[in-house]
């Protein structure tokens, strides 16, 4: 029986429902969906530079031209808009942070990965990115997902770390993306037993729809890129 690739924690805490009829559903809808046609893999690789100005806005337009697609191109120049102007007018400090594993059992395991993390004031405080329009998150998913990030990079000798996430989703009753900068303390923070509960019931489900023989559909091959990758490995 072939595995499924597991979804993104932002998903996960966006599948995750009151139920485990409503889960399982929530699940299957996102391995049915249609892949979209780009995603913000670009933004997030080069947010952290922008938003401690360590390039100009300039430049990291010339990498997003390098996207496949015009709406790629175009929503992941406004995503880095935004990064650079929640920047603005702050003495940062970036540096790139390794993905770490929270287990939710021995053989399901999520891949917790934040943009990187920040000096500011002499505190240090783990950056999550949410760079989607759509299917974003509401505040008590919003709460699963600090939670969930706070067990797993704010402890030992981090636990006086911050953290600080940028949604910049299209809000209730607005048409254009809203910048909201959220600490750690605008959230509905869950206990370990709690979060513990609402990731069982997620495995519920990826494993019945595992049996199931759903398979999650394949987004097109990207393009070659043209010319050379300016925020790269040197």
């Amino acid at each position: 029986m072939k595995r499924l690739n597991i979804p993104p924690i932002q998903d996960i805490s966006r599948i995750v429902g009151a139920t485990d009829k409503e889960t399982l559903a929530a699940l299957i809808k996102y391995y049915s969906a249609d892949a979209g046609s780009f995603n913000y893999s670009l933004s997030q690789k080069i947010s952290r530079f922008v938003f401690a100005r360590e390039t100009t806005l300039d430049m990291a337009y010339q990498a997003c031209a390098r996207e496949r697609t015009e709406a790629g191109r175009n929503q992941n120049q406004e995503v880095l808009k935004l990064v650079w102007d929640a920047g603005s007018e702050r003495r940062i400090r970036s540096y790139e942070v390794a993905p770490k594993v929270f287990s939710i059992r021995q053989d399901l395991q999520i891949k917790v990965s934040p943009s990187f993390y920040f000096v500011e004031n002499n505190r240090a405080n783990v950056f999550w990115l949410q760079p989607r329009r759509h299917f974003a998150l509401n505040n008590t998913q919003l709460g699963l997902l600090a939670s969930i990030l706070r067990m797993t990079f704010l402890i030992d000798d981090f636990q006086d770390v911050g953290l600080e996430l940028l949604d910049l989703s299209v809000t209730e009753g607005n048409k254009e993306r809203q910048m909201r900068t959220l600490p750690l303390d605008s959230f509905p923070l869950l206990q370990l037993s709690e979060v513990e509960v609402l990731l069982q019931r997620f495995a519920r489900a990826y494993d019945t729809v595992t049996v199931m023989g759903i398979q999650r559909k394949k987004r097109k091959p990207r393009r070659p890129q043209a010319g050379p990758d300016l925020f790269g490995q040197t």
